[in-house]
């Protein structure tokens, strides 16, 4: 070696160390092929260069990812024939006319060195290029300590800067949010995916998507059911995935799903990093987890606490119908729901329902409730209507649940949640229906007992008329809100012959005979009543005089006609309006009058007194 060439590889020894600082930015490997670069093109005034370094040596050697591509650096696999003849080619097709092999300390080749020394330049002896070839060993070893080194700080700075945040998050969307933007800046060339065991964010903008069970031999799943990370090679497309579970203390969560370009190396550190970070992200799903299920379940046990409250408060079914469906409605965001009560004649639908129980549509999905409780006995939970046995329905919601009403162990009717939406209730959700109606069905069985209750008190146990103190009462109401009303007294002609012929039981079926007809013939506004004996009266509110009067001609000819044995009636009509306002008692004194007029005039006939 001459002295021009012991000054110009002390010259790049100089050059070289002197610029390999740490640098404090985030593309610092890239920075360092170029600083080599640059120095080789400054000392030996070659242009043209273009390192090649074997994969593995680099997975060895610097267990170092390697994020930036460089126009003057290749990574390439150790298949010696392929790369002999790829290397040729490369030297043929971009001109480069010298080829230096880069040896390890041991000798062992790590890759190769490309140059295009032109004519006129410097040459150097053998003995040159193969201390030129040690000085770049040399120098990537020191860089590729210096990246390691760094990158070490900086994966663990950041691990604790996502762990603390992630800990202290509570928000599943951040938290996850967070893992992959810490992971992106890491490794900015990685594609990673979310795949997730819970379906909580459809409406995510994150790269989330379900994990596949029906894949059971998938990495996936098998990263998922192991709690071990997989990582697999496609030789045809020549990308690597990898799969971290993230795994909480209770469960696995999910899986980090990693696609990467294979001339992107990893390293075991690279991987226990992405490993810890995963765990540290499934801990912190876990607690944002079980944090959001206790919200729910506080949020749960606060409206069953409530609705229970209410419950006790409410009297009138009615009332408690309309507060269980408001309630059902706006807790479950659903389209519908409704409260259905069975009866042995017809299916009522409780007041308050919302309208699609009212519509004629409706009558099937009823039946098949009907059908399913009394089977069954248990509620109904349906994700997708048209994916189960009652798919045949044609009914526009997708997400049905039932829970009966039960009284003692009889089922009395079913409380019904609909939602367009397929899958759109959870199991959850269900369950707090179940509770809610466990808690209901008692304030339904004794609403049902009271108002039955009232209604034995108010109503004649033999003709199921009104009594006349409830008509009484009815009365005085109305005489303070109405303007007008007709009082019709009825009495049935010569019924003790009646009773001393036929019988008392005889009798007691022409009173319920001549009742059917007069609460056929009143419209629901107009109030029957058994006034005594065989005295029955009619009260109908802000009706007219020729009203009342017509109503006492159409009984007076209908009921010789639907009674047996047969029976004429005597009717005397009364009414009052704000001009002639009456008291209940003058107004039926004035139908008595007529209805004695009446009789007097040879029965079976109605007569007003005005």
């Amino acid at each position: 070696m001459n002295n021009i060439e012991d000054e110009r590889l002390m010259e790049l020894r100089s050059e070289m160390f002197e610029n390999s600082r740490i640098f404090h930015s985030d593309d610092l490997d890239f920075k360092y092929i170029q600083n080599i670069v640059k120095v080789i093109r400054n000392v030996l005034q070659i242009n043209q260069i273009h390192f090649f370094i074997y994969k593995d040596i680099l997975r060895e050697i610097a267990q170092y990812v390697v994020k930036y591509k460089h126009p003057n650096l290749t990574f390439i696999d150790r298949n010696k024939q392929i790369q002999e003849q790829y290397l040729d080619n490369l030297i043929n097709s971009n001109g480069f006319n010298k080829r230096i092999a880069l040896t390890t300390s041991k000798d062992e080749i790590f890759g190769y060195v490309f140059l295009n020394i032109e004519v006129d330049s410097f040459s150097g002896s053998n003995y040159f290029w193969n201390q030129f070839a040690k000085i770049i060993y040399c120098y990537f070893k020191q860089v590729f300590q210096i990246l390691i080194i760094y990158n070490e700080k900086r994966r663990y700075r950041l691990l604790q800067s996502v762990t603390n945040q992630l800990h202290s998050s509570i928000d599943m969307d951040a938290v996850l949010r967070k893992v992959l933007e810490s992971l992106k800046e890491i490794y900015p060339n990685f594609n990673f995916t979310l795949q997730l065991s819970t379906d909580d964010f459809k409406n995510s903008e994150l790269p989330i998507e379900a994990l596949d069970y029906t894949l059971e031999s998938s990495p996936a799943m098998e990263c998922f059911l192991t709690g071990k990370y997989r990582i697999q090679d496609d030789l045809t497309t020549k990308e690597s995935y990898m799969y971290f579970p993230l795994k909480g203390k209770q469960g696995i969560y999910g899986v980090l799903h990693i696609q990467a370009n294979q001339s992107i190396m990893i390293s075991e550190q690279d991987i226990e990093f992405i490993h810890v970070l995963a765990q540290t992200a499934g801990s912190a799903m876990e607690n944002a987890h079980l944090y959001q299920q206790s919200k729910h379940l506080v949020k749960d046990l606060k409206l069953i606490t409530n609705v229970s409250k209410k419950l006790n408060s409410i009297l009138k079914l009615v009332d408690l119908a309309k507060y269980i469906v408001k309630e059902l409605k706006e807790s479950f965001n659903a389209h519908e729901s409704g409260i259905i009560m069975f009866k042995d004649d017809h299916d009522e639908i409780l007041e308050g329902s919302t309208s699609y129980f009212y519509k004629d549509d409706c009558d099937s999905l009823i039946e098949i409730i009907k059908e399913s409780l009394k089977t069954t006995r248990e509620g109904l939970f349906l994700g997708d209507v048209n994916q189960s046995k009652f798919c045949h329905l044609n009914i526009p919601f997708a997400s049905i649940m039932v829970e009966p009403i039960k009284q003692d162990d009889d089922i009395i009717g079913a409380v019904v949640v609909l939602h367009k939406q397929p899958y759109y209730f959870s199991f959850e959700t269900y369950k707090l229906l179940r509770s809610i109606t466990q808690h209901s069905s008692l304030a339904f069985s004794n609403a049902i007992l009271r108002e039955e209750l009232e209604q034995l008190v108010i109503t004649d146990y033999l003709t199921k008329l009104y009594t006349r103190n409830y008509l009484d009462a009815q009365m005085i109401k109305s005489m303070e809100t109405d303007t007008q009303g007709v009082f019709l007294l009825i009495d049935i002609d010569n019924f003790k012959k009646v009773n001393d012929t036929y019988g008392h039981q005889n009798g007691d079926k022409v009173l319920v005979q001549i009742a059917d007809v007069i609460k056929e013939s009143i419209e629901t506004d107009g109030i029957g009543a058994r006034w005594g004996g065989e005295e029955l009266a009619i009260y109908l509110p802000n009706r007219t005089l020729a009203e009342g009067k017509q109503l006492a001609q159409q009984l007076v000819q209908l009921i010789p006609i639907k009674s047996e044995p047969r029976v004429t009636v005597s009717c005397g009509v009364s009414y009052w309006n704000i001009m002639n306002p009456l008291t209940p008692f003058t107004l039926f004194k004035k139908a008595d009058e007529a209805l004695y007029e009446a009789k007097n005039s040879g029965k079976n006939r109605a007569i007003a007194n005005i």
